[in-house]
């Protein structure tokens, strides 16, 4: 027989890709993203991430006061 044995665990602030079907690599989390368990989120509004591999939501920092976000989750 042919194929993986076991799925490997992707490493914290990575998403495995592509995200729809076959599963076969890890790619870094992009700015204004966090990843956690393999699966990549947007910031949430109001809020954007200024570092690529984040690894949680604590990650995304508020937009400060005066300041809007062009694009979601990005600082401009």
């Amino acid at each position: 027989a042919s194929g993986w044995s076991q799925a490997l665990p992707v490493t914290m602030g990575y998403y495995s890709a592509p995200e729809t079907g076959l599963r076969v690599r890890q790619v870094e989390c992009p700015v204004g993203h966090y990843c956690v368990g393999g699966v990549r989120r947007q910031c949430p509004a109001g809020r954007y991430g200024s570092a690529p591999r984040q690894a949680s939501a604590d990650g995304c920092v508020d937009c400060p006061a005066g300041r809007y976000l062009a694009s979601w989750g990005v600082a401009g």
